[in-house]
């Protein structure tokens, strides 16, 4: 499998799923005609329909459904099985409260009965093709590869970095830097083993795909899931819940001028704390509101993917105003899939490795991506310094409606207009200079183009 330049072997599927192209290289003595396919025989009149279509269909089902089906064909047991429909009954009965056991319906049996099931083999069905299903065990089980770890290129490493040189050299021209020696004088580096986390944190709860869960249940999930998509713990109110972890790290100097913070308890979440597994991580995203950011690896690697502003990754498709974005279902369906690039070296791109005790410096408008090398804790923070602030300005000018992190019952214009005035009150240079600049684009936009009425 791999139609780039790195071909690989992947483990078989345990129900012996096949990509669909291998339909058509069936040997010519087993070759019959389509319809006796196991996907179409099995599913009979509903053949006509999409494996898509098939799955959002099941989705609605409860797990006595899904049971009972899987017993009519194996083309329906197939369907019944798909890791997807589980976790989805899991997270939706049981939220974050669940203890994973194997996998997501082994979890959702333990759960629901309290008892772990005797251990069956699985079905192992012939000609069974189908690229939806299998991609997810591809992504879950393909391992990372060399290439994607090695490549290192366009980013600096600098120590002994003053704040004046970083100005100067990385946020004015909006260039990322990793800075390698903040980071090891924080206790946080010396003290935030699983261990301490684990009492640190003791029954708190913490966000992991959208759901609360405890340490405790989300180091048991992220020691034995093999998942597409794995959660990724990713918590903003972690210095609440647990003060000692505040109290553990400094935000370095280069980025603890935040202007954000004229909003007191109003400003939008900026910080978190953020732990995963191999192969967990963010997928491309743009950060929020206009700012900038920084993420510090406590323990662990991350190898980082970076494009330019305006510059959106292969494969990864925003909207015309920049509001949603469409990108590949999993990271390692993006390495799969987009990258070995061509045009990697002609399109500003930036990757690297960054290291335990490492601190990146993330500009902003640039689009990025994050995959765990290893079992990683680290530390992210989104801020608006005076020198990035006409970007925000003018984003919660010109875009209020994608304000991101604030609370829901705060008002998304009502916090734009608020925000404003503040920095009017408090640093009246910055906003005139906001106020000259929206003057001189509304200047030089176009004039309406012109038209007849005969009315």
């Amino acid at each position: 499998w791999g139609g780039g330049k790195n071909p690989m072997q992947v483990p078989p599927h345990p129900l012996g799923i096949k990509p669909s192209g291998n339909r058509y290289l069936v040997d010519t003595c087993e070759q019959t005609n389509e319809s006796e396919d196991c996907r179409d025989r099995g599913l009979g009149e509903l053949s006509v329909l999409s494996d898509e279509i098939v799955l959002n269909i099941l989705g609605y089902l409860d797990f006595a459904d899904l049971c009972r089906l899987a017993s009519v064909s194996q083309s329906l047991y197939v369907f019944t099985q798909h890791e997807d429909l589980w976790r989805g009954l899991v997270l939706e009965r049981f939220e974050g409260k669940f203890s994973f056991h194997k996998n997501w319906k082994t979890t959702y049996c333990v759960m629901l009965t309290g008892s772990i099931p005797e251990p069956s083999i699985p079905i192992h069905v012939d000609r069974f093709f189908s690229d939806l299903l299998f991609q997810p065990w591809l992504c879950a089980t393909t391992p990372l590869q060399p290439n994607w770890v090695s490549s290192t290129f366009g980013v600096q490493r600098r120590s002994n970095l003053s704040l004046e040189d970083f100005i100067r050299e990385y946020e004015i021209p909006n260039r990322p830097v990793i800075v390698t020696d903040v980071v090891p004088k924080w206790p946080a580096f010396q003290k935030w083993t699983r261990e301490y986390l684990l009492d640190a944190s003791g029954n708190n709860t913490f966000s992991a795909g959208h759901f609360q869960m405890t340490m405790q249940a989300y180091f048991q999930y992220a020691d034995s899931a093999i998942d597409d998509q794995l959660l990724y713990l990713f918590d903003p109110a972690f210095a609440t819940k647990v003060p000692q972890f505040d109290q553990d790290y400094t935000t370095p100097i280069y980025f603890s001028n935040d202007l954000f913070a004229l909003m007191g308890s109003d400003r939008p979440n900026y910080r978190w704390l953020i732990i995963g597994p191999e192969k967990s991580g963010s997928t491309f995203h743009v950060d929020p509101n206009s700012t900038s950011a920084w993420n510090a690896v406590i323990r662990g690697r991350k190898k980082w993917v970076m494009f330019p502003p305006n510059c959106p990754p292969p494969g990864v498709v925003p909207s015309c105003d920049g509001g949603d974005v469409a990108t590949p279902v999993s990271l390692v369906e993006w390495f799969l899939d987009f990258y070995d690039d061509e045009e990697k070296d002609s399109s500003g791109r930036v990757e690297f490795v960054l290291e335990e005790g490492e601190v990146l410096f993330v500009p902003r408008g640039w689009w990025h991506c994050a995959i765990n090398l290893a079992e990683t804790v680290a530390i992210t923070q989104n801020f608006a310094s005076p020198r990035t602030i006409q970007s925000v300005l003018k984003f919660l000018d010109e875009k209020s409606d994608q304000i991101s992190g604030i609370r829901s019952d705060q008002n998304k214009d009502e916090f734009a207009k608020v925000f404003t005035q503040k920095i009017s009150d408090e640093f009246p240079d910055i906003w005139e200079e906001s106020r000259r600049k929206k003057a001189k684009t509304a200047a030089f936009k176009e004039p309406e183009s012109f038209s007849f009425n005969f009315d």
